[in-house]
């Protein structure tokens, strides 16, 4: 059984390649807001933090 999950999973990313080429139809992704505001306000906090809190130091300085 596992012998032919493997060849089945290194057979998938090909094929699924081959149909990717095969259609040009545009995708669109769908992201709740909420989740993404959330995101970028923890990622500005932690830029926020590392630039002006004392004890951590740019890479370099």
């Amino acid at each position: 059984m596992k012998k032919t999950y493997k060849i089945q999973k290194r057979r998938a990313a090909p094929q699924f390649e081959r149909q990717a080429d095969s259609v040009c139809t545009p995708i669109q992704f769908a992201l709740p807001l909420s989740e993404v505001v959330s995101l970028a306000q923890q990622g500005l906090m932690k830029l926020a933090l590392a630039a002006f809190t004392p004890s951590r130091r740019w890479p370099g300085t």
